[in-house]
């Protein structure tokens, strides 16, 4: 069976920035903000219990809006959806970095949780519907380096950034990083 003419003309290191970057964002996103959590709980004089729910909440988003990429990937195309994911990841960091309480926090983590979910399905996707099959492999290989990467570097950065600045600037580290990925996708 042979691939479309459209396959083949791929541009490969376009595409696999498109999604290394995207879903290293998404798994970073996870990861970076165990760390935070007493600073979050500090910053908004609330109980350990309540602040936690900014990763059980994004966690339980994340897990419940993955089954149905699928449909929505057939509904409104696998690039339309990551773009939106994209944009939507994005801009609820934004205002993960403008929450004013830790219910605005929570409520705007299960919103990043959420696009967050969509991301990972939807960027495998892609790779065996746009990838050349015979690129397929090392594909799969990068994007399995953005997901060990993210958490392997996230707790160190997330220190870093919480030392040095403030923690909105664990969200706010997500913008560039999402604006990046949305040229890419939205260009190749």
């Amino acid at each position: 069976m042979s691939q479309p003419e459209a396959i083949r003309g791929v541009k490969f290191w376009p595409v696999m920035l498109a999604i290394f970057f995207g879903s290293f964002i998404s798994t970073l996103a996870t990861s970076m903000i165990n760390i935070a959590l007493p600073a979050l709980q500090e910053h908004f004089e609330t109980s350990l219990g309540a602040i936690q729910w900014t990763i059980t909440g994004f966690m339980l988003a994340m897990g419940t809006i993955a089954p149905i990429t699928g449909y929505l990937g057939e509904r409104f195309s696998y690039k339309r959806l990551y773009l939106a994911a994209l944009l939507g990841f994005t801009v609820a960091s934004m205002l993960c970095a403008f929450a004013w309480n830790p219910t605005s926090l929570v409520i705007f983590r299960i919103l990043q949780g959420s696009f967050s979910g969509l991301i990972v399905p939807t960027t495998m996707t892609i790779i065996y519907q746009v990838i050349p099959r015979e690129k397929q492999a090392m594909a799969m290989g990068l994007w399995g380096v953005s997901a060990m990467l993210a958490p392997a570097i996230g707790p160190t950065f997330a220190g870093w950034l919480l030392q040095s600045f403030s923690w909105q600037w664990l969200f706010w580290i997500n913008l560039p990083v999402g604006v990046l990925s949305l040229f890419f996708v939205s260009r190749f």
